[in-house]
């Protein structure tokens, strides 16, 4: 069962009136859609969203006409705008009250919540076999809809069109561009530069002040050094960010990136030679180490690139669709 809600939710489409027959939902369906709306996020429980069942749906028809033309459309306009409230089997109203001013929840969080709850009222109501539009526009601001359903501080956010799906109705909609949503934080390469950079200039300063100024104080070495410390370890902690985020950016390509499988071999194996070396501030008094730190570290950037290569060289692949900024970092 379990599956089966996941695979119906992600295959959801919408469908509007035209595409709506009889039955509409009961009673009951709204009350269980109700208790899915009610689950969305809701910071400080403000309860942001409520859904209004039109029953009166002539009333509305009028609300709508008279709307309309109020912002000027013609008779014919007029017409087509009053055949919107009628021509789904069922219609509900969503309404919004945004508290602006609420220090802790910001308005934007609040329509987060007007959203999710909306989303899973839909998903309910599709998973008891119905089908339904989202619908917005003018309609949503016309005076006497919003009058018959908004209390103080209330707007309409928006209508649902429901039914239950005529048979010639548009079939499941499959959508290839979820990886493309879904981003992994990646350090750019020219934050690792400017780190490396601000490391390199403090070494350098160091060099010049001890051929320089042999006849500087102790303070002033000890004040050197601890800097360099400092800048050596804000360089380790970035090249473990690097190494622990590998790992995301490689399972994002495989299975995907069916080309040129040694590409990611190769990042795999640099990134484990890279931290095979144990990365410590010491590193950089055994010179020894610290070249083979370096090339380690080298290999894997070039490996990384080799990488990004392979992957835009197929702009169609979902292996580079997976890949959009975080793994542009060697």
């Amino acid at each position: 069962m379990h599956d089966s809600v996941l695979e119906r939710v992600t295959l959801r489409r919408s469908l509007g009136a035209k595409y709506l027959t009889t039955p509409a939902p009961t009673k009951e369906d709204y009350d269980e859609a109700l208790t899915w709306a009610i689950a969305a996020p809701d910071h400080c429980r403000l309860s942001p969203a409520r859904f209004v069942v039109i029953e009166e749906r002539q009333k509305f028809a009028d609300f709508f006409e008279a709307g309309a033309l109020a912002e000027g459309a013609d008779q014919e306009g007029a017409e087509r705008a009053r055949s919107k409230a009628l021509k789904a089997p069922a219609m509900v109203a969503v309404v919004a009250k945004i508290d602006e001013h609420n220090a802790r929840v910001p308005a934007y969080e609040q329509w987060m919540t007007v959203g999710a709850a909306t989303s899973n009222f839909l998903a309910a109501l599709e998973l008891k076999g119905y089908a339904g539009k989202i619908v917005s526009g003018s309609s949503t601001r016309y005076r006497d809809a919003v009058d018959a359903l908004c209390k103080k501080d209330e707007v309409i956010a928006c209508w649902i069109m429901l039914g239950t799906a005529k048979p010639n109705a548009p079939g499941a909609e499959v959508r290839s561009y979820l990886r493309r949503t879904v981003n992994l934080f990646f350090l750019r390469s020219k934050q690792y530069e400017a780190v490396m950079k601000r490391f390199f200039l403090i070494l350098l300063g160091m060099f010049m002040s001890a051929t320089m100024l042999t006849g500087c104080g102790y303070n002033e070495i000890q004040t050197l050094d601890e800097s360099t410390k400092a800048a050596w370890s804000e360089v380790l902690n970035q090249y473990q960010r690097r190494n622990d985020l590998i790992p995301n950016v490689v399972n994002s390509v495989k299975g995907e990136a069916d080309f040129e499988k040694s590409t990611l071999t190769q990042v795999i194996n640099a990134r484990a030679k890279a931290t095979s070396i144990q990365a410590t501030p010491e590193l950089m008094e055994n010179p020894e180490a610290f070249q083979k730190f370096t090339q380690a570290q080298g290999e894997l950037s070039s490996a990384l690139s080799r990488l990004l290569v392979t992957v835009e060289r197929y702009p169609d692949s979902e292996g580079q669709q997976s890949l959009p900024g975080p793994a542009r970092a060697a």
